[in-house]
């Protein structure tokens, strides 16, 4: 009787046959520049084999370039920022490249897994906030992307020292009223500030039961304030209602603001 043939070897497979029943860890030997698994390290698996048993495990190998430095405030102190990786063509970084990071206590940051190509750095791409208080910067001071540097990154290429310095900004405080056109206090509202050259808007507060909030703004410039809401009432269930923007600047801030939401849809508002 003839024997079945042997199943073909995909290329980048390994077969090992007859092994005895047990339990197995099987590790794998990681190429320099790469690592192992889309979340963590995945090179080590643990297998239980019995008599007969055909068991598969699988490896993604990913190049892991990598980007670190640290960023400081004016004093020489540790920041607390936000850290992006952008591709300086515009296109979507993979799901496994953790590409928005926080920097640690000592004001460090480290992006890994990053694919070869052509990249921007940039500290707080959405704008500063209460808990980091520093403007948008692409490296080395530029405040858009076309002015950065650009770090071109071949396979498993480590770039070290791309460090920041950033101006601890001036904060002011606003009192927001949002209301519907007909009166009424506008609860759990959103309201949000839209900053020169930063990715989106972002939303700080959420409005009390009489429409009030209080904004917290950073620096000298000339920003949006709008409000936003999500309607779940009948025929209008799910729909967002925006206010229109109210354009300020910040060394002119007044003490209050009004916002009135709009009963049709309009778009989001855009940067300053």
């Amino acid at each position: 009787m003839a024997s079945e043939p042997s199943p073909q070897i995909k290329p980048g497979s390994i077969r090992l046959d007859g092994l005895p029943e047990g339990d197995y860890t099987v590790q794998l030997a990681v190429p320099d520049g790469q690592t192992a698994g889309d979340f963590g390290d995945q090179s080590t698996t643990k297998i239980h084999l019995k008599r007969g048993d055909v068991v598969e495990r699988n490896f993604n190998l990913f190049w892991n370039g990598r980007i670190d430095g640290q960023v400081k405030d004016d004093s020489g102190s540790p920041a607390h920022a936000w850290i992006e990786l952008q591709s300086s063509d515009g296109s979507q970084l993979p799901g496994y490249v953790r590409n928005f990071v926080s920097t640690n206590p000592d004001g460090s940051y480290e992006v890994k897994k990053i694919p070869p190509g052509r990249y921007f750095v940039a500290v707080n791409p959405y704008g500063p906030s209460d808990e980091s208080p520093y403007g948008v910067q692409y490296y080395p001071v530029a405040v858009r992307a076309q002015n950065a540097r650009t770090f071109e990154i071949g396979p498993g290429q480590e770039i070290r020292g791309v460090n920041f310095a950033v101006p601890r900004l001036m904060k002011r405080t606003v009192r927001v009223l949002v209301k519907w056109p007909d009166g009424k206090p506008a609860d759990n509202a959103w309201v949000y500030v839209w900053y020169p050259h930063t990715k989106d808007a972002v939303d700080f507060r959420r409005t009390d039961h009489t429409g009030n909030a209080e904004l917290d703004v950073f620096g000298d410039s000339v920003i949006r304030i709008f409000a936003e809401i999500v309607v779940d009432d009948g025929a209008l269930q799910g729909a967002t209602r925006y206010s229109v923007p109210v354009e300020v600047e910040t060394t002119k801030l007044p003490t209050g603001l009004t916002l009135v939401l709009s009963t049709s849809t309009l778009r989001k508002p855009s940067q300053p």
